[in-house]
């Protein structure tokens, strides 16, 4: 059985940003939010790292660990870390056309 490093790294740094902007506050965190009035073009990928508040993240970190062990289990690191960053990408076009 393999360790699935890719999202095991993916889950890592979402936690990492998640502890800069609510333990540490960091103010450059807040950058990385998507701002539906001025979006910048980076903040559309960005926004996927970002989380409101644990309950948010401890329900994303539980689905990435179980659907991403799978990806890279098929289509390796490249593949889950595409998933994420299209389907984050799509989250945030959404969010910005619906909101």
């Amino acid at each position: 059985q393999r360790v699935p490093y890719g999202t095991l790294i993916l889950l890592l740094l979402n936690l990492g940003i998640f502890v800069l902007d609510h333990v540490f506050h960091l103010g450059m965190v807040k950058g990385l939010y998507l701002y539906h009035a001025h979006p910048q073009w980076y903040q559309f990928v960005t926004n996927a790292f970002c989380h409101a508040n644990w309950s948010h993240l401890s329900s994303n970190i539980f689905f990435v660990y179980v659907f991403g062990k799978l990806v890279e289990e098929e289509e390796g690191v490249v593949g889950v870390w595409l998933s994420y960053i299209v389907t984050g990408l799509g989250a945030s076009v959404a969010s910005y056309m619906l909101l």
